[in-house]
């Protein structure tokens, strides 16, 4: 991930209050982050917005 996203600040603000490893949270979000979009990902092909034959 790069440092240039505009949401990095508000993520550095957010795991220094809340007294957290920053570390530690990006590798429990991105386990969601890679489920939530697979999950997008196939129901998009099961709904045919992303077509599987063309």
């Amino acid at each position: 991930m790069h440092i240039l996203s505009p949401l990095v600040a508000s993520t550095y603000l957010l795991v220094s209050r809340l007294d957290l490893n920053y570390g530690e949270t990006q590798k429990y979000t991105i386990r969601w982050s890679v489920i939530s979009s697979l999950i997008m990902l196939v129901v998009a092909m099961l709904i045919g917005v992303i077509p599987l034959y063309r």
